[in-house]
């Protein structure tokens, strides 16, 4: 008999049993596996540093999850692929003074489509960028998502590449997709760093109150509503509600008419459906989500 009482036929060769053999993967397994990827950005190789203390402390670390387990598969984690996503801490001198309320930066001539840290990345506007370049993406603080490529912002979106674009949103939303979070982006003149970068929190402060303002304006209209924030002195600003999770970036961009120069670009869930909030020439940010 063979191993676990099967009979040897004639002609029937039984290979002996190797631990070091390797198992090859089924199609179906295969294609689980391709899923997994594409649904789960930890699937992929990604290359970890350490969170300090006061990320692991922060609770709103990974979008309200577990800090501790969250920390302890990065710590596990041994893959080091220099071009896929990067998780790490976040260095306090990046938080922008324009979006914490200061005077807002309008240095940002050379800024479009990234030119300037594409140029000049070791500039001090530049850090995001000097630290994800190259790749993929990156998550920083757990909170935030910048690309590897050199983008300034939402002056490099437009209708015509917003598509190239949307995969980060949708990864923001990996990490926070609840109805208590917002997804948000900060318009040109509104921020000092000049590489693109997607904020993934709860809301808290005026948060709530604008949730709930939202969802009424828009659950049940049909396509794109006028909407006022009552805050932050935002101008001219557009809603709308979406089945499922939608192209952000791309809607957007149609929305306000080609660029995305001037907007905020905000995500929030409610009413069983994601609604899309661009504001125009002002940061929401820490208004519905202080720190």
């Amino acid at each position: 008999l063979a191993q676990g009482g099967a009979p040897n036929l004639p002609g029937r060769r039984v290979p002996a049993a190797s631990a070091a053999e390797p198992r090859r993967m089924t199609r179906p397994q295969k294609l689980l596996g391709l899923a997994l990827a594409w649904s789960w950005p930890g699937a992929f190789a990604t290359a970890y540093m350490p969170l300090d203390e006061a990320v692991l402390g922060d609770d709103e670390c990974a979008a309200g999850g577990d800090c501790a387990f969250n920390a302890l598969q990065l710590r596990a984690a041994s893959a080091d692929d220099p071009a896929g996503p990067l998780i790490a801490e976040a260095d306090p001198s990046w938080d922008d003074p324009a979006e914490l309320g200061g005077e807002a930066s309008d240095d940002l001539g050379t800024s479009v489509e990234g030119g300037y840290c594409s140029m000049l990345p070791n500039a001090k506007r530049c850090a995001l960028y000097q630290k994800c370049r190259g790749r993929s993406y990156c998550i920083f603080g757990g909170y935030m998502v910048v690309p590897g490529e050199a983008t300034a912002g939402m002056e490099s979106i437009n209708s015509g590449n917003a598509h190239h674009y949307d995969y980060l949103m949708g990864i923001a939303r990996s990490h926070c997709g609840s109805p208590s979070c917002v997804l948000l982006t900060n318009p040109m003149g509104h921020r000092t760093q000049d590489q693109l970068h997607i904020h993934f929190r709860h809301f808290n402060g005026l948060g709530p109150s604008m949730h709930s303002k939202l969802m009424a304006a828009t659950c049940q209209a049909d396509g794109w509503v006028t909407f006022r924030t009552g805050c932050c002195g935002c101008g001219y600003s557009r809603a709308r509600a979406f089945h499922g999770f939608p192209r952000v970036f791309t809607e957007a961009a149609r929305a306000v008419g080609g660029t995305l120069a001037g907007f905020g670009v905000s995500v929030w869930f409610g009413c069983g459906k994601t609604v899309v909030l661009a504001t125009s020439m002002c940061s929401i940010e820490h208004s519905v989500s202080a720190r």
